[in-house]
């Protein structure tokens, strides 16, 4: 059975005269309307367009943050997943009472989700849930956190102050530095105010309003950092270490140095202690090139020993030098700072924050990935 055949003119003939037509009109329509009065309209029409699909975008995200985050498990995991750790100053874990249930909790800044982008983030001693969070921030390149009883100041790039109440993460205040900042001085008397410096630059900052005046140099020297001990500055090395060792001072008053010292082989990294007087109390000499970290707490002296072969977590008695326990078995080898508490030695390693137990050394958990550069 054969198909009918069409009739009249040919099929190719019509369509192409169609298109013709076609083009005609919107040749037509285009000409009449995109003369000067009318190009208003246009620019208006884009621009409810790009409007509309926004607020589509908007409301859509709204409804999935408000249903999930109150209802679902999943919006809840991404509020507490760090995605990953951030390195250096912003992501140095600092431990610090907040809600009260026994456990030290701590702050730290990292990667978080919806939206994504910087945070700092108060995360549970106990659970490592995130009990508040203030973001996303662009962290610069000095320092981050400075806390009293009852706020902390944020330093976001280049000069942003943020100042938030500790136990709520509520925000309080923001304000602008007069200028770069390399370090915080507290104040000597204990009041709530630093001194925010750059090499000869100083503004003393109010912690309660971040009102600012005149500052006093001579409250710099010594700045207590949570975690790690406190850092010294114009304290002569013990012979033979390099000038630019790192100075630490624990609550007894022992003091610590960090840094390479030559010998007959050659620059080697060491940690050195001694007492209040000034006389040798220990060292340890470490493999590789690089100093190691270390954090004082709870009479102890933490110490990871990265970039070495194996790379290592080892605590020693603050006082003695003597080992307590040494982890070798976490990938430590590309570390970027270390505090501790009473619960916990936290290690910033690559993108993430390996917490491990202060009794044995045995890793507890991870936050972040530790195994990304």
């Amino acid at each position: 059975m054969s198909a009918p055949k069409p009739k009249g003119s040919d099929l190719v003939k019509h369509t192409k005269r169609d298109l013709k037509r076609s083009s005609k009109k919107a040749g037509r329509f285009l000409n009449k309307y995109s003369k000067k009065r009318y190009q208003i309209f246009w620019t208006y029409g884009i621009v409810l367009l790009c409007g509309l699909i926004y607020g589509i975008y908007w409301v859509g995200t709204k409804i999935r943050y408000e249903l999930l985050g109150g209802k679902e498990a999943d919006a809840k995991a991404r509020l507490n997943t760090a995605e990953f750790w951030l390195k250096g100053d912003p992501g140095r874990a600092l431990p610090i009472e907040l809600n009260g249930d026994g456990a030290v909790d701590f702050l730290g800044g990292y990667r978080g989700f919806d939206p994504s982008g910087d945070y700092l983030g108060a995360f549970d001693g106990k659970t490592g849930n995130v009990l508040w969070r203030v973001g996303p921030i662009k962290f610069g390149m000095g320092p981050t956190l400075y806390t009293t009883s009852e706020n902390v100041l944020i330093v976001g790039y280049p000069q942003d102050l943020v100042l938030v109440e500790l136990k709520s993460g509520k925000e309080l205040q923001r304000a602008q530095a007069p200028h770069a900042i390399r370090e915080f001085c507290p104040d000597p008397s204990g009041k709530p105010n630093v001194v925010l410096r750059n090499y000869n630059q100083v503004t003393q900052l109010s912690l309660v309003d971040l009102g600012t005046a005149a500052g006093d140099a001579s409250w710099c020297g010594a700045q207590m950092i949570p975690g790690v001990g406190k850092r010294l500055s114009g304290v002569t090395p013990p012979e033979g270490m390099n000038a630019s060792a790192r100075i630490l001072e624990d609550e007894a008053g022992n003091r610590f140095f960090t840094g390479l010292k030559t010998s007959s082989g050659g620059p080697s990294p060491v940690l050195i202690a001694q007492d209040q007087a000034g006389a040798h109390l220990w060292s340890q000499t470490y493999p590789g090139t690089t100093p190691p970290w270390v954090a004082l707490a709870e009479g102890r002296a933490y110490v990871v020993s990265n970039f070495a072969t194996p790379p290592a977590l080892t605590a020693y008695d603050a006082k003695t030098g003597t080992q307590l326990w040494k982890n070798t078995t976490a990938n430590l080898l590309v570390t970027s700072g270390v505090s501790a508490s009473k619960d916990a030695v936290y290690v910033q390693v690559g993108k993430g924050l390996c917490l491990f137990d202060p009794k044995d050394g045995k890793l507890k958990a991870t936050l972040g990935d530790a195994a990304a550069l």
